[in-house]
């Protein structure tokens, strides 16, 4: 209890404090995460952002929040229903659907529309439906899912009720890139470097088969065998950083120590779409478990998954394509680390025609990720539903 108390004592005097009720809006962006993706599609004062990580606190909110809970005894009440009565808008829409508070949002209020547009691909432990699977047979409800592709859409029909949207990725359609684009003659590898966490991410179990060590020392073998594969073939071997900053730097050094100096090159995401410039000039992808490498495959470009994470910790979600349930190798794809695998798929997929992939792309892609330019899905439902744009 006394711990509770230093706890909500540290969040209050930590803060930041608005004094000013929230503007009444049609929209209300639940998560100022993403919303920089989201708010060009509104009109702007249409618009409210409610802070759900602690960046701010309402005090008018907090004040009747406190009443109706405390006075009027609405146990069932939170914070987040009092900031919706306030702002009182037709949609509240998020960017972070793997937000299990998100789903039960609708129960408490509604009047209002409920929409979530997944940000990421998703996987078994470590997310979100790790999450799900341990709610009990909660009821969730959101209005509409906006997600990557059929196969997703009904893993999350299995928990939360709604209307699913097939649109691909937001931010992938959102991006338009120039008209003319020179391909290079190049391997775009798509980094998967995280620095390793201070404390522990994911239950004792799943830590115990999960090894920050061990997946970096697998992505260190693996762009090696595709410097010294580029070499073989005249083709240039490129690393798509994944972070800003000085997580950018230590990306880089991490990079440098396993190919050392040579013809290879770093390309630092330097703003919000950089890596999307690299992805759409590259010539062919290798991506281990990346929502990038999957939007590229989205757009048609030529792809090889090298998926050995599922093999390293034993995540059936780091599988290709999951959670549908594909083969352990397909035409561009493989779940474990077999270098000779490896070579004879690039060796295949570049060879391949436009034609030949274009089929291939159908077959498989399609029904993981879908590809919707300017979200046009997004604009009309929102039309339908009364919200300015």
């Amino acid at each position: 209890m006394i711990r509770g108390l230093i706890k909500r004592a540290k969040f209050l005097l930590g803060t930041q404090k608005i004094w000013r009720g929230p503007k009444k809006s049609d929209v209300l962006i639940y998560d100022r995460a993403g919303s920089d993706v989201l708010l060009p599609y509104f009109r702007r004062s249409s618009v409210s952002i409610m802070d759900v990580r602690n960046e701010t606190l309402n005090m008018p909110v907090l004040m009747m929040y406190l009443i109706r809970r405390y006075v009027y005894k609405k146990k069932s009440h939170r914070y987040l229903d009092e900031y919706i009565k306030a702002v009182s808008p037709r949609v509240v829409v998020t960017l972070i659907d793997n937000d299990e508070k998100f789903y039960s949002i609708k129960h408490r209020n509604d009047k209002v529309k409920t929409i979530f547009v997944q940000n990421g691909i998703r996987g078994g432990y470590g997310d979100i439906f790790e999450c799900l699977n341990c709610s009990n047979g909660r009821k969730y409800h959101v209005d509409y899912m906006f997600v990557f592709g059929s196969h997703i859409a009904n893993k999350y029909r299995e928990y939360v009720s709604g209307n699913p949207v097939v649109i691909g990725s937001f931010r992938n359609n959102h991006y338009k890139p120039p008209e003319k684009i020179a391909e290079e003659k190049s391997v775009l590898f798509i980094s998967q470097f995280r620095p390793k966490p201070k404390k522990r991410l994911f239950s004792d179990e799943i830590e115990d088969n999960f090894s920050f060590d061990k997946k970096h020392q697998v992505e260190k073998d693996l762009v090696r065998f595709l410097n010294r594969y580029c070499n073989e073939k005249g083709l240039r071997l490129q690393i798509c950083g994944n972070h800003m900053g000085k997580l950018s730097l230590e990306e880089y050094d991490f990079y440098r120590e396993a190919l050392g100096v040579g013809d290879w090159e770093f390309k630092a995401r330097t703003k919000l779409f950089s890596s999307y410039e690299h992805m759409v000039s590259a010539g062919i992808i290798v991506f281990l478990f990346s929502t990038l490498g999957y939007e590229a495959l989205s757009r048609n470009k030529k792809c090889v998954a090298f998926c050995v994470g599922g093999s390293l910790d034993e995540n059936p979600g780091y599988r290709f394509g999951w959670p549908a349930n594909f083969p352990d190798a397909g035409p561009f794809w493989v779940n474990r680390y077999d270098e000779n695998k490896f070579k004879q798929l690039l060796d295949n997929i570049i060879r391949a025609s436009d034609e030949e992939w274009a089929s291939i792309q159908t077959k498989y892609v399609k029904p993981l990720i879908g590809f919707d330019p300017g979200n046009s899905k997004f604009i009309g439902v929102m039309k339908e539903l009364g919200v300015p744009m």
